[in-house]
């Protein structure tokens, strides 16, 4: 959690830092709508959609629900999650089942990550637990080392990929892990050059997934079967969005981007990205 100055400068930085996609390939969307999430969902930091309804959760400090909306993002329903929320940072929808990322690790010293599972229809919950195959320390001794700290999940068929958010560097590195109950080792498969913090992260279309930092939105060219070929292909700047802190894409194509004062800025595609 930042405060809005912070977060300021980690937008312009992100800005300002030279950017390694092809200039004639920029993303093509367009700023369609700028919204307001409810007031009592601040800190948002975690939303997706689905079928024209959107889930969105808080992180550290707040309570553990998650918030349905319908398509006018008014409240439909508060769904509990019996599950302390340590610092929940990312969320994902696979047919009626959520997976909430419990994740944040600012200090790089947690030993109780986790993704929880629930499902809509029953309200049956799981959990996931795990460690990262390449920390030994907890916090690691070296500050440059403390590449701990994650904001972002994608699910992909059985297995979930986790994109550390690169504090002490532009390199993320990606894991992989089962999406399905139990206690794993989330082992490295790759690590990517990315300018700026890494909030949040979806799917974007078959071939390409898209992360979100304070200010940038980076698209990777990546079917998620190819666990260590990861390909930045485009990019778009903007500032306003502020603290930006969740995105995700519907059946349209249509992006969201929510940040952690309320606000929701809504991307329109102008082009097929391929």
């Amino acid at each position: 959690m930042l405060n809005g100055f912070l977060a300021l400068i980690l937008s312009f930085s992100s800005i300002i830092c030279p950017c390694t996609c092809d200039k004639n390939k920029a993303i093509h969307y367009s700023l369609n709508e700028k919204n307001q999430l409810p007031y009592f969902i601040k800190e948002a930091s975690g939303i997706v959609t689905s079928n024209k309804e959107f889930f969105v959760l808080r992180d550290s400090g707040n309570s553990p629900y998650i918030y349905q909306l319908n398509e006018n993002f008014q409240l439909i329903d508060s769904i509990y999650i019996p599950f302390k929320n340590t610092d929940w940072e990312d969320i994902a929808l696979v047919g009626k089942t959520l997976f909430i990322g419990d994740f944040g690790n600012n200090l790089n010293k947690r030993k109780d990550l986790r993704i929880l599972i629930y499902n809509i229809s029953t309200g049956d919950t799981a959990s996931i637990r795990y460690h990262y195959s390449d920390q030994t320390s907890f916090p690691p001794h070296k500050k440059s080392a403390q590449n701990f700290d994650c904001e972002a999940m994608i699910l992909n068929n059985d297995s979930i990929f986790l994109f550390s958010k690169n504090k002490r560097s532009h390199k993320a590195n990606i894991y992989i892990l089962p999406a399905y109950k139990g206690y794993y080792t989330a082992e490295k498969v790759n690590s990517i050059r990315i300018p700026g913090r890494i909030t949040s992260a979806n799917k974007l279309n078959d071939t390409s997934l898209i992360i979100l930092t304070y200010g940038k939105m980076v698209v990777l060219s990546n079917s998620l079967t190819a666990k260590n070929s990861f390909e930045k292909t485009y990019c778009k700047r903007f500032l306003q969005s502020g603290q930006s802190e969740a995105i995700t894409v519907d059946e349209y194509g249509m992006l969201y981007i929510a940040n952690e004062a309320g606000r929701l800025f809504i991307f329109r595609p102008r082009a097929q990205i391929k």
